[in-house]
C-alpha cells in the first residue's frame, strides 16, 4: 500500500511540475505576441508619420471657432 501512494504522490509532483512548465510558456508566448504587436505598431507609426508633410496647413490644425473669421490662407509655394 505504500508503494501505490508513493508512486501517485511522484505522479502528482510531475504533473504539477508539469503544469507549472505549461503555465510559463504560456506566459513567454503571450509576452512575445504582445511585444511583437506593440513592435508592428510602433513601427506602422514611424512609417505613417514619415510620409505626412512636416507641418498641416493652418487651417487643419485647430478646429474652426464659432464667430471667429476664418484664418488667413498659407502662402501658395513659389511666392
Amino acid at each position: 500500500m505504500a508503494r501505490a501512494e508513493r508512486i501517485m504522490q511522484e505522479n502528482e509532483e510531475e504533473r504539477r511540475e508539469q503544469i507549472s512548465k505549461l503555465v510559463w510558456i504560456g506566459i513567454t508566448v503571450v509576452g512575445t505576441v504582445l511585444m511583437g504587436f506593440f513592435m508592428l505598431r510602433n513601427e506602422m507609426h514611424a512609417l505613417i508619420s514619415e510620409n505626412e508633410p512636416a507641418s498641416p496647413p493652418a487651417a487643419a490644425s485647430a478646429p474652426a471657432t464659432p464667430g471667429q473669421p476664418a484664418p488667413p490662407a498659407p502662402p501658395q509655394a513659389g511666392q
